[in-house]
């Protein structure tokens, strides 16, 4: 797989949505998404998950999560750490979990992510995440 430029993910994103009226599980959100464009990439939180950032591009947001495309299928329930980029520099990160990943086009994957409690807080709180991971 080639990785793409964000300038070319960005296109990518574009020329779906002329297609599209309404992002998948619209009538089950708990939150409005609203569009959002922005770069950034995913690392894998679990050791067993690919170890190179992934880019991702936003599509839209919401109070609940995101919603973004990238080149890589993620597995539901998968959960990452988000870094969003500006300029080419982090400026914010955010705890997440897929909820689902559609292939839209070609090596293009749409993903619908809910936002999580960081692994920071739990262990903070003397939680063990084993009893989380069920």
């Amino acid at each position: 797989m080639t990785r793409t430029a964000p300038a070319a993910l960005l296109k990518a994103l574009n020329e779906l949505e002329k297609g599209y009226d309404e992002s998948p599980g619209t009538e089950r959100r708990a939150f409005a998404r609203v569009p959002a464009r922005g770069e950034g990439e995913l690392s894998a939180i679990d050791q067993t998950r690919p170890r190179s950032p992934i880019p991702i591009q936003l599509r839209d947001v919401g109070w609940g999560g995101f919603g973004f495309i990238c080149q890589v299928p993620l597995e539901p329930r998968s959960r990452w750490r988000a870094v969003f980029l500006l300029e080419g520099q982090q400026v914010a990160q955010q705890t997440l979990s897929v909820r689902y990943c559609s292939r839209v086009a070609g090596d293009l994957w749409l993903v619908g992510s809910q936002v999580c409690v960081d692994n920071g807080v739990v262990a903070l709180l003397g939680v063990d995440r084993g009893q989380l991971d069920r």
